[in-house]
């Protein structure tokens, strides 16, 4: 079953888009489906890196989703 799932969230990936991304990230996480919802996060990274809109405003994100979204923008570094 693990390899059908891989394939079913590589395949999800050329359905995301500005009007998918928000459900696609969401109900990944509730089926962990922790590939999609890396397609997901570095979708919505890249459209606020560059200005573009995505689904409405962040609001239609889980608050999980926009903690990894927030991360992977703003990696920390540790300093020693």
């Amino acid at each position: 079953m693990p390899l059908i799932k891989n394939k079913v969230e590589h395949k999800l990936k050329s359905f995301i888009n500005a009007k998918t991304v928000c459900e696609f990230a969401n109900k990944s996480l509730e089926y962990k489906a922790e590939i999609l919802l890396g397609f997901c996060i570095n979708f919505v990274s890249e459209c606020i890196k560059n200005g573009k809109s995505f689904d409405g405003t962040l609001t239609n994100l889980n608050s999980e989703v926009k903690a990894l979204v927030f991360n992977n923008l703003f990696p920390q570094v540790k300093i020693s």
